[in-house]
């Protein structure tokens, strides 16, 4: 995961856990909109959960973390305790995805491609789709992860990829896709291997 030592209303839009009293799941949105809850989530959820949070506000390590939140039509603040650890789970980003960047797995989208991108300690793994004209949302390709060796993808730009060794043996050669206008980051499974071969689309 990627450690943060701040996070506001400014951040990078994404998903972060952050650990004070208990660890809390904290979404950032565009427009400075933030809302968190408890992780793993209680029941019943407390009344601030999931509710809208000012987004000045900032939850900084090591120091005290008091949300508040607006509860129907009331200010309720809460004292979370102090910020031990904040990381990232969940990122919009802008690039560049190498194959250097931080383990996880990366959607990288074009105006009619998918490219996944899973990185981890030792291997990369790619698969490369095309948007299914008329479905809108289905993309067709192989659908397996092939190991890539060489990669960069950056937003506003177009990418280009080269195969390992092995895959071009398979007759899996390189590409380059059309602009990238987004980019979305999760970090990697604690509990399993991220690089596992299986369907991606």
């Amino acid at each position: 995961m990627i450690s943060e030592t701040v996070i506001w209303g400014g951040s990078q839009v994404g998903e972060y856990i952050v650990q004070a009293d208990r660890q809390f799941r904290v979404q950032i949105m565009p427009g400075r909109m933030i809302r968190a809850w408890p992780e793993p989530q209680v029941h019943p959820l407390p009344a601030w959960a999931g509710q809208w949070i000012g987004g000045i506000r900032r939850v900084v390590v090591d120091e005290r973390w008091d949300l508040v939140a607006e509860v129907g039509n009331t200010q309720v603040a809460v004292d979370l305790g102090i910020v031990t650890n904040i990381e990232a789970v969940e990122l919009c980003i802008d690039g560049p995805v190498t194959a250097s960047s931080p383990p996880g797995r990366y959607e990288i989208r074009t105006d009619s491609e998918l490219v996944v991108v899973l990185i981890g300690e030792t291997s990369c793994r790619a698969a490369h789709g095309r948007l299914i004209n008329g479905l809108g949302s289905g993309y067709e390709g192989d659908g397996r992860m092939h190991e890539a060796e060489d990669f960069i993808f950056v937003r506003g730009y177009r990418g280009a990829l080269a195969w390992s060794e092995d895959a071009q043996a398979e007759e899996w050669h390189g590409f380059s896709t059309s602009e990238v206008y987004r980019i979305d980051w999760q970090a990697p499974p604690t509990t399993t291997s991220q690089i596992a071969p299986g369907s991606v689309f």
